[in-house]
């Protein structure tokens, strides 16, 4: 049969883990979010810079797509 004490020691013990196990997974967890926002804020920023160009190609002029016709 256990102690008493012997008990509580190893309930201690236990949260203690626990505890610690918590920190860590929140830490690792943090950690993902952060390399995904900085993930998104460069995504946005690559589509911005995209918009701008094509923005810029359209006010240069395009050459006609298909066949040229010779008149005889």
């Amino acid at each position: 049969m256990c102690h008493p004490v012997d008990k509580v020691s190893l309930l201690q013990r236990e949260v203690k883990e626990l505890k610690e196990y918590m920190e860590e997974v929140f830490t690792d967890q943090n950690d993902i979010r952060e390399d995904t926002r900085l993930q998104l804020e460069l995504i946005n920023q690559t589509l911005a810079e995209l918009q701008v160009r094509s923005k810029e190609r359209e006010k240069k002029p395009r050459p006609r797509i298909g066949f040229v016709r010779y008149d005889e």
